[in-house]
């Protein structure tokens, strides 16, 4: 005698198909186990605050360079890609947050180069 499943059981009754969700991805879009590189990151389509967590586990194995690490941070601040002539606003105020908890990650020496990134053209900012 076959036992009755349990009420919240997921089998399908008899008779019904099976259907298969297949997620698709976009051609752009990375998910999180192909990230790689910071440039990566930014492509992602998670919460820009989720982005800024990602570089930091980047930064804590030490697998990524400064400057890929600056570029991306800006990125991230501009919401696109970050141009000193064309796009050079902050888009979402919060993300300065984000950039401030993932400095805490950073050695001394990319905290600067960040920093510094502020104060090439100080009237753009």
């Amino acid at each position: 005698m076959e036992e009755p499943s349990p009420p919240n059981s997921l089998q399908n009754p008899p008779g019904d198909t099976v259907t298969t969700v297949t997620q698709v991805k976009r051609p752009h879009e990375v998910t999180l186990a192909e990230v790689k590189r910071p440039q990566e990151v930014v492509m992602m389509n998670i919460k820009d605050s989720l982005k800024f967590g990602v570089l930091i586990g980047l930064l804590e194995v030490r697998q990524v360079r400064n400057k890929e690490v600056v570029d991306a941070v800006l990125h991230l601040l501009v919401g696109g890609e970050f141009d000193m002539e064309l796009n050079f606003v902050i888009q979402d105020a919060e993300n300065i947050r984000h950039m401030l908890e993932l400095l805490d990650h950073c050695p001394q020496g990319l905290q600067a180069e960040i920093w510094s990134s502020f104060h090439r053209h100080p009237e753009k900012v």
